[in-house]
């Protein structure tokens, strides 16, 4: 009998991350990381910060370019912008060097956001304990 290997599926009863689950969430949160360093190495320099965002971004699509990848960052690319942009506007905060109130490269920021959640949100979510009942009697 031959069975197929799915990268992807999980051990239901397995209640800590698995080795390979371990390096996707590090990739993950380095990834994440390089957004963070980048915007504090190049905010004063916003189209530089733009241009590796667009970049960054682009990387990730052709990575990860389901329909729901792209959706989260599109949604956060978008929601995440218009929510600072109305607060800047009614005085919150404000932005160095902004674009129209908020700095240009943001909204990549934000749709990065979105995919890191999500990608951290599902290998997150496959961690089940083995003290939580069966629902079983």
């Amino acid at each position: 009998m031959h069975t197929q290997f799915d990268p992807h599926a999980t051990d239901q009863s397995n209640t800590s991350l698995s080795g390979r689950t371990w390096q996707r969430l590090v990739l993950y949160l380095s990834i994440y990381a390089l957004t963070v360093i980048l915007a504090s190495l190049l905010w004063s320099r916003p189209v530089a910060l733009t241009l590796a965002y667009v970049l960054l971004s682009t990387l990730l699509l052709w990575q990860w370019h389901s329909r729901s990848e792209v959706v989260y960052f599109t949604l956060a690319a978008f929601l995440g912008p218009l929510g600072e942009l109305v607060a800047v506007s009614y005085g919150a905060w404000e932005y160095s060097l902004p674009w129209v109130k908020i700095p240009i490269w943001l909204p990549f920021a934000y749709g990065m956001t979105g995919l890191f959640l999500n990608k951290i949100a599902g290998l997150l979510l496959q961690i089940r304990p083995s003290s939580a009942p069966s629902g079983r009697h």
